[in-house]
């Protein structure tokens, strides 16, 4: 692959990347690593893939899973050696200030990790739902109407959140 065809997929896509990558990691050190290997294994291939957008969801999201396990194993390990838990704060613990993003924040911790990642997809990632359904699997009308269940449960918390007697 070529430097410049690269670096026009880098600078496409990274936007994209890094808000999947923070939803399958939730660190930002981790969130650049997985990022940056993507990447790499991009610049590897000897010919850019057909769909750039969903190959490079489909790398990150196999690279992800691969560094959970391995993060997983880790910890497991740590645990074992140190015999007490470890802290891991949540980088985004900070951002939540205002009512509002608290609720919003509260309503998106009641999601899946499957809802979170079709979210980010398609707000963030600007992923078609065809395009969706080729990284996530299924069909692009379950994925749709799927998205539709997701933003109505995230008003309906949102609102009850709200509206709740304090």
């Amino acid at each position: 692959m070529n430097h410049t065809t690269l670096t026009l997929l880098v600078d496409e896509h990274t936007p994209m990347l890094r808000a999947l990558a923070h939803q399958l990691v939730r660190d930002e050190a981790a969130t650049e690593d997985l990022v940056q290997a993507t990447f790499l294994a991009l610049a590897g291939l000897a010919v850019p893939p057909n769909h750039p957008k969903a190959w490079l969801w489909q790398t990150l999201r196999r690279l992800g899973a691969e560094s959970h396990r391995q993060r997983f194993r880790r910890e497991k390990r740590e645990m074992r050696v140190a015999q007490s838990e470890a802290c891991h704060p949540d980088p985004l613990e900070g951002l939540c200030r205002s009512e509002d993003s608290v609720c919003l924040r509260a309503a998106l911790d009641t999601l899946s990790c499957e809802d979170r990642e079709l979210l980010v997809a398609v707000l963030w990632g600007n992923l078609t739902f065809v395009e969706a359904a080729k990284v996530l699997g299924g069909s692009s009308s379950s994925l749709h109407r799927r998205y539709h269940q997701i933003l109505t449960k995230l008003r309906q918390e949102i609102v009850e959140k709200t509206h709740a007697p304090k």
